[in-house]
């Protein structure tokens, strides 16, 4: 996952709406396809992307989801198997 260097990494773009995320997201992907736009690069893209939802989603959505179970109860109680 994104686990580089401090010296690499850049400031934040200011991002205030979705589309904000959705365009700097796709800049970075055009200017990593930008000149090599072969079967090997564009495999990367949707690899980084698979990646990084699964990582972002395990590390930062689930424990979210996880605190806000635990607040407001679970809405399928009635449905789990409880062992």
């Amino acid at each position: 996952m994104p686990y580089i260097a401090p010296a690499f990494r850049r400031p934040p773009v200011l991002l205030v709406k979705p589309g904000d995320l959705s365009y700097a997201i796709s800049q970075l992907l055009i200017e990593y396809v930008k000149g090599k736009k072969d079967f090997e690069r564009l495999n990367d893209v949707v690899g980084v992307l698979t990646t990084l939802k699964d990582e972002f989603s395990r590390r930062v959505l689930f424990p979210y989801e996880d605190k806000a179970r635990e607040r407001n109860g679970d809405v399928f109680d009635e449905i789990i198997d409880k062992v």
